[in-house]
């Protein structure tokens, strides 16, 4: 039988001999310790242990080995011979994602089978709790995995405090699906429906799990220069917005209302994963006008396939704004919630276009390596420091200018955020069109 080669070579490496005895040794020593310990009570703890053993070994320490899968490549000088052999992506996101977290999960196996045998004789639990933890160890260090990918994309330095990030990423990750999935007496409402929570964040898990994974297959496509389209990223933002939505419940005097606000809730989270792209894709001035040819030129298969995420995530945002600014919602809901949905809809969407505006324009500018850090600040100045300073002086309507959600001055909102708009619009575009702009970073087609 012929084995994933990435899988096997990382086997090689992870399990020597000396390693795959001193794992269990260590373990087993660690068991007859808390046997030793807690004696009569040692048929409760010794669960509890293994169960803590196992998240230290398949979340934590499996989440920092997947987060360094491919960085420690890339620090060590071999990750462009990986990139020209003959690996595909596949067997690299198999071979990368089990193959450099084997020897936690030999560890973590056998925690996981001392917790089992605690809990053989409900069969059913058993079974439940046993999928959850694996698949929170693969989750955890999956987006682990990927986020490190991410900043590979970005060309970001590969330190140690890059992998502890990305491992800090994978573990917030997983945490809400764990707290679910053990909590027997919680329960989930979830669009109307009422659903027990071990079983509900088992399944959610799972689902979130293949869209990781497939997260990490297509970025390693593009490592290996293999041309993506964003079309399953397409598919994703309107899939975390309606999931996220699902979960919006409202009392019984606005009962009617909660279609509006899943509504508004799924285009927040689509705003949201606007910015989160905006930050974490590289942005490349000579990418962005390759992208302005194609579409003059009417190729857009071709045009389609170099789109930028961020790009895509704030067209996206664009067409379901128009949706619900056109829609109607219930009288009692503005009676009610004092909030004016079209107001907020079209305000944030212009303020989502200028505070894209200000992350270009840094970015574009040559010197990209602290350029996101920079546009973050101005941004929280825009957002809090200057707000905050006006509003001490008692400035209303220049609060207003500079939020994207103030009762009772909406005009000058909608008025100073299309300006702002418009003024970053343009100055992006004059940037990109500077002659002798650089090539900041290199555009990944996903």
């Amino acid at each position: 039988m012929n084995m994933n080669p990435e899988f096997q070579r990382n086997l090689w490496l992870e399990l020597s001999l000396h390693r795959l005895l001193a794992m269990p040794a260590i373990l087993g020593g660690i068991f007859y310790f808390v046997y030793l310990l807690f004696g009569g009570r040692s048929a409760t703890v010794l669960p509890n242990t293994a169960l803590t053993l196992f998240f230290g070994l398949a979340v934590l320490w499996g989440a920092r080995l997947a987060s360094d899968a491919v960085i420690g490549e890339i620090r060590e000088h071999t990750w462009d011979i990986q990139r020209m052999s003959s690996l595909g992506p596949w067997s690299m996101t198999w071979g990368k994602l089990l193959g450099s977290t084997a020897y936690a999960w030999y560890g973590a196996l056998l925690c996981l089978a001392v917790y089992e045998s605690s809990i053989i004789a409900e069969p059913a639990r058993a079974l439940r709790e046993g999928v959850l933890l694996l698949a929170a160890g693969l989750f955890a260090q999956a987006v682990a995995l990927l986020a490190s990918l991410q900043s590979v994309e970005r060309k970001a330095t590969p330190g140690r405090t890059a992998v502890a990030n990305h491992l800090l990423v994978g573990i917030l990750a997983v945490v809400p699906f764990v707290r679910t999935g053990f909590g027997d007496s919680t329960v989930i409402h979830w669009y109307g429906g009422v659903y027990a929570g071990p079983g509900f964040a088992l399944w959610s898990l799972l689902v979130f799990l293949c869209w990781a994974i497939i997260g990490v297959y297509r970025h390693l496509r593009g490592q290996l220069q293999l041309r993506n389209s964003p079309l399953v990223w397409m598919l994703f933002v309107p899939f975390a917005a309606a999931y996220v939505a699902g979960f919006v419940q409202l009392p019984d005097i606005v009962a009617g209302s909660v279609v509006s606000a899943r509504m508004l809730s799924a285009y927040l989270v689509m705003l949201s994963l606007a910015y989160v792209m905006a930050f974490a894709e590289p942005k490349d001035g000579i990418a962005l006008r390759n992208l302005a040819r194609l579409l003059r030129a009417g190729r857009l298969g071709a045009a389609l396939q170099v789109t930028p995420r961020w790009l895509v995530t704030v067209a996206l945002v664009l067409v379901f704004g128009i949706f619900l600014l056109v829609r109607d919602y219930p009288d009692f809901f503005y009676r009610v919630t004092l909030f004016d949905a079209r107001i907020f809809v079209l305000a944030t969407f212009l303020f989502l276009v200028r505070d894209i505006g200000i992350i270009l324009y840094f970015n574009l500018g040559g010197k990209s390596a602290r350029a996101d850090a920079t546009a973050l600040l101005y941004l929280l100045v825009l957002y809090f420091l200057l707000p905050g300073i006006f509003a001490a002086l008692h400035f209303s309507a220049a609060v207003a200018a500079l939020s994207p959600w103030r009762p009772g001055y909406s005009q000058v909102t909608i008025v100073s955020g299309l300006i702002q708009a418009i003024v970053m619009l343009a100055m992006v575009l004059a940037r990109i069109n500077r002659p002798g702009t650089t090539d900041v970073a290199r555009v990944a087609g996903h």
